[in-house]
């Protein structure tokens, strides 16, 4: 054997360096071609201002956002994509200006005939950071210069009142409100000290009293200094306008709602010529005011509410159009403004009695996509629609963003994908702003979208929604109240005539697929492949989507070709098509190399590049990272980094981070790798993974104990030391007992301990019941050394160079808080400490605490209370209770044990009207000096029909999707960035992840056990597996608990209106001492 190894290691080196002269070979011409065309990659960021080549050559057909009128003749429309048109004749020609960026441009308004200030923003797709664009001008908005420096969120509107300009939008951590003040024309801003979140609307009176309202429907009020006051609207019905009639404050919100106030503090709902059905279906986003006239717009734009005397009373007022409206602007009583989706520009000359179009890229959608969620989007077939064939599409999720999130100091998911999909080419990608709760109401209000979009083809996703229907079944009656809206009362009373949808095409498995979209494809019109567009989206969907198969459900023609693609047998119109100059914006020589250069990247993460020498790899990354055109650095470095997710892989994987880092050092994807950087090298969960990784394994076969079966997986006594008796205390030493109503049964001897206790025959007819070691190490892991940067002066060094090379990750609160969980756990030299003083945001400082305490308020809260040693005052608190003789692992939870453990209780999701009635599951959790124990007890309704059998076949991290199933997030250090994530399914099947990573195998062992009304399962964990700690006594972890089940219906421990597990939705374990 040893001759052979001599013979062997020439031939493997001779081997890699073939490899690596593939890498290089492989890049082609692509690598020369890049250096001349990287300045048109996708994603070009500017340090200031997002500034994207390929967006601003799209920016023709995007949304029309804002109006501003200067002067009689001059106007100034701004949009999505850096979009702004002016008219110096009263709108009759509008004309393209130059706007230096392609960020959405969301607000505009001028102090006098001469200073202006636009406001909008982009958000990060790979640190969810929010970002301002300030365009300034001095000439009447003849030309517009940047403000740079600003470090101000991306803002949703601005106002001047008396020379002070006031803009509004996402939550600041550096300035600590969403709410911020000029008093030079847009120079300079500093934050109004508004204790509220993301603000969607704000409005300032003629004394200077300001109002602000955010996205969860809290409110402030004040002049400089704002106090918090009550709710005053629904966070499922956002505000989306707001203003000061003279009288009072007048806002309207996303479903109908139209409120008033005289003093801020105490609003009434005014009534409105419209029934609550057809309120329900309105969006108002727009008030206008002259005198005593007052003009309200939104969605659908075929109406508009008017009052003639401030308010008091309300009529409609028809605009002969349908596309929905953001924003009115009137000069006087008969000459107005309205601008919308599309690029639709509407005039006025008789005081909103009949409006005329002066300009728009479209005039309906040809393709609207409809999902359950935003992870159902069919992003592919859309971007091609609009890029290749240049025909109009939209996005719409049957599904409100989760209001965890939007309390969060970061956007939310939703509003990070509302505001990526314009740059996609969407016209927009929105959420309902509350799932109605019946079919009817659904089908309902997916019928006005339907009239006031007007598209010919409709693409569904194949998943269940929440709630009523699917998105298919919805769209389907929806298609056919559309048709004939005269029965339609809604439609009547919204003006609103019928529309017939040509196509229902539903996303599918490949299996029963009739056409499919591809990432790789290359767009013939714009020289573009839609993998190039789709690296907009965050990095995970953009991974996530390679490939959509469709196929089409119903059509109005017979016509073969409906069968072939997305628009197939549809007919061109020009009402769809938006004439946009892409006309070969990239480069086909570029596009087609992209193959190549993919296969080279992946080999750097596969067993091949595994066997180079560091110097070897390290080079090749050099070469191969230096020659991508600079769009494609940042989504190889993020692909590249998930394949190296493997304990022996993490020095790599920083060097990979590093690299991005030095290549692109002002981007967000470089701020992502360093965030990734700090949080991986101080996470105590992945110092517990490389610790036990450390641990070799056998030199008996291992491949001998894995089995597909349901049989317990021996291990062999070396490897488990004391644990062997341990685990034999765990199972017992019993009589094998049968309860067929169970399904299970237990073991007499345990078949944890060595491999003479049963052969692999033997233990593959193990009983249905037997306790199952969920996770195991299938071949032998390396040793592995612990990274030096692991070691606390280290760690701080990296964070004193992170504070200088981006000063903005300064102000991050969850920074804040790693810092501050990382001076617990490390003692600090000199120059440690004054690192970790750079962080500018403490944690607990932020004015957001003073809001409901969910989502991120909520962590910071507890984290003071936890410090201060105010546990009697935590909110969500559960007790790990120490256990003197370790649990029978039966599932029976029978023992007196479990009695004296305090239950935490899941209860259901207030969003999910089928769960209200479900008793709440109940979790115990218990320890001791090697072991966590979790106890689960679920309960289900008669309507559930029989109970699940246990499933012989269990692979490791099982598809559980489609089961009921528990969820439990560890973060050990309560760092809130990292956790360990262990799931079990009423049919025994587990899946566990750390930090998302699927290679993660902890050691631990479950039994499940189904009955008809209710299933339980008992749970051991080894704490080396999660900690390396050697006593957690007297520890606090954070723990999030979720209950999920297949119809989609949710509880949650902390009664949080989520159905994801999120750290921000974490409360705190407490490992109490011996009872």
């Amino acid at each position: 054997m040893c001759e052979v190894r001599n013979i062997r290691m020439p031939i493997l080196r001779s081997s890699l360096l073939i490899v690596l002269s593939v890498f290089i070979v492989e890049l082609g011409g692509a690598v020369a071609n890049a250096e001349t065309l990287s300045d048109r990659s996708a994603i070009s960021v500017d340090p200031q201002l997002l500034n994207d080549a390929y967006v601003a050559s799209a920016s023709p057909g995007a949304n029309l956002n804002d109006v501003a009128i200067i002067s009689e003749d001059r106007l100034l429309c701004i949009g999505d994509r850096g979009l702004i048109l002016g008219s110096k004749n009263g709108g009759r020609l509008w004309s393209s200006l130059a706007s230096l960026t392609t960020a959405n441009l969301h607000g505009v308004d001028f102090d006098n005939h001469e200073i202006g200030i636009i406001v909008g923003g982009w958000i990060g797709n790979y640190t969810g950071t929010s970002k301002a664009a300030v365009l300034r001008s001095l000439d009447g908005g003849d030309t517009w210069t940047t403000v740079r420096d600003v470090e101000l969120p991306s803002l949703r509107g601005v106002r001047f009142e008396n020379r002070r300009a006031i803009a509004w939008g996402d939550y600041s951590p550096k300035w600590k409100t969403s709410v911020f003040e000029s008093l030079d024309g847009g120079l300079s801003w500093h934050g109004l000290r508004m204790p509220i979140g993301h603000a969607t609307v704000a409005a300032v009176d003629n004394v200077g009293t300001v109002v602000a309202v955010d996205r969860l429907g809290r409110s402030a009020m004040g002049v400089g200094h704002a106090d918090r006051l009550d709710n005053i609207s629904d966070g499922n019905r956002p505000l989306q306008c707001l203003t000061h009639t003279g009288l009072g404050w007048l806002a309207g919100g996303s479903a109908g709602e139209l409120i008033f106030s005289r003093d801020g503090k105490q609003w009434q709902d005014l009534a409105l010529p419209l029934s609550p059905a057809a309120k329900a279906c309105c969006r108002w986003a727009s008030i206008a005011q002259v005198d005593d006239e007052i003009w309200v717009g939104g969605a659908p734009g075929s109406v508009l509410l008017y009052s003639a005397d401030r308010g008091a009373t309300w009529s409609l007022k028809s605009t002969g159009h349908t596309l929905p409206i953001a924003s009115l602007r009137f000069l006087d009583a008969r000459r107005g403004w309205a601008v919308g989706a599309l690029g639709s520009i509407l005039a006025t000359r008789d005081g909103g009695k009949t409006w005329y179009s002066q300009r728009q890229a479209a005039g309906r959608l040809g393709v609207l996509a409809i999902s359950a969620t935003d992870a159902d989007t069919p992003w592919l077939p859309l971007i091609a629609t609009s890029w290749d064939d240049q025909i109009a599409s939209a996005s719409l999720v049957l599904q409100a963003g989760e209001p965890i999130e939007h309390a969060n100091f970061l956007p939310g998911r939703a509003s990070c994908l509302e505001s990526l999909a314009p740059h996609l080419g969407l016209a927009q990608h929105a959420h309902w702003a509350d799932l109605p709760v019946s079919k009817e109401s659904a089908t309902e209000r997916l019928a006005i979208e339907l009239l006031s979009w007007k598209p010919d083809v409709l693409l569904t996703s194949r998943e269940s929604g929440r709630g009523a229907t699917s998105p298919t079944a919805l769209a389907l009656a929806a298609i056919e109240s559309a048709a004939q809206s005269e029965r339609l009362s809604v439609a009547q009373e919204l003006g609103l005539k019928s529309w017939p949808v040509r196509k229902l095409v539903e996303v599918t498995d490949e299996a029963t697929s009739q056409f499919t979209e591809q990432s790789q494809r290359v767009l013939r019109t714009p020289a573009l492949s839609i993998q190039d567009l789709l690296q907009a989206l965050p990095p995970d969907i953009t991974q996530e989507q390679s490939t959509v198969a469709m196929r089409s459900v119903w059509t109005r023609t017979h016509a073969p070709a409906a069968l072939v693609s997305l628009l197939g047998a549809i007919p061109p119109s020009a009402d769809t098509r938006m004439e946009l100059p892409i006309k070969e914006i990239g480069n086909y020589q570029l596009v087609m190399g992209r193959v190549h250069r993919d296969r080279a990247m992946m080999r750097l993460g596969d067993s091949e590049g595994r066997m180079a020498s560091d110097q070897q790899w390290d080079e090749a990354l050099r070469v191969l990272l230096a020659g991508l055109p600079d769009g494609e650095i940042a989504p190889a470095a993020y692909r590249l980094t998930g394949m190296l997710n493997e304990p022996q892989d993490w020095p790599r994987r920083r060097r990979v981070l590093e690299r991005l880092i030095a290549l692109q050092p002002k981007s967000d994807a470089a701020d992502w790798a360093r965030l990734e950087l700090l949080t991986r090298l101080g996470s105590e969960e992945f110092r517990a993974w490389q610790a036990s990784a450390l641990v070799t394994v056998s030199e008996a076969s291992v491949e001998q104990f894995v089995t597909d079966s349901a049989a317990p997986v021996p291990i062999p006594e070396s490897r488990l030391g004391g644990a062997g008796e341990r685990l034999d205390r765990l199972v017992g030493e019993q009589v094998k007992v049968d309860d067929a109503s169970a399904g299970g049964t237990v073991w007499d001897r345990s078949p944890f301990s060595d491999a003479q206790r049963g052969t692999s025959a033997q233990l593959a007819s193990a009983p249905f019941g037997s306790v199952v070691r969920a996770s195991a190490t299938s071949s032998p892991a390396p040793s592995v050394p612990v990274n030096e940067s692991l070691e606390p002066q280290a760690w701080f060094g990296l964070l004193d160079r992170v504070h200088r090379e981006s000063p903005g990750l300064r102000n991050r609160p969850d920074l804040a808080l790693l810092i501050e969980r990382m001076k617990d756990r490390m003692p600090l030299t000199a120059a440690a400490q004054k690192a970790a003083l750079g962080g500018e945001a403490a944690f607990g400082e932020s004015s957001m605490l003073e809001g409901p305490l969910i989502g991120w308020p909520q962590v910071a809260r507890q984290e003071l209370l936890l410090r201060s040693n105010q546990t009697g005052q935590l909110r969500w608190l559960a007790l790990a209770v120490r256990a003197d003789q370790p649990p029978l692992l039966d599932g029976v939870l029978s023992e007196s044990f479990w009695n004296q453990v305090p239950a935490l209780q899941l209860t259901s999701i207030a969003s999910d009207p089928a769960s209200e009635s479900e008793q709440p599951a109940l979790i115990r959790i218990a320890y001791d000096s090697d072991y966590l124990y979790v106890a689960v007890h679920c309960f289900r309704e008669q309507s559930d029909g029989n109970s699940s059998r246990l499933k012989r076949v269990r692979t490791y991290d099982s598809d559980l999707s489609e089961t009921d199933r528990v969820e439990l997030l560890f973060d050990v250090d309560r760092d809130y960035s990292t956790a360990i994530e262990l799931a079990i399914s009423e049919d025994g099947r587990t899946c566990d992840r750390c930090d998302g990573v699927a290679g993660f195998n902890p050691k631990w062992h479950v039994f499940a056990r189904p009955e008809t009304h209710e299933w339980t399962a008992e749970i051991a964990i080894e704490l080396s597996s999660l900690t390396t700690e050697k006593s957690v006594m007297g520890q606090a972890w954070a723990l999030s608990v979720r209950r999920h089940r297949p119809q989609g219906n949710s509880q949650s421990w902390s009664q949080l209106q989520t159905h994801r597990s999120l750290l921000q939705a974490s409360g705190l374990l407490l490992f109490a001492p011996p009872l």
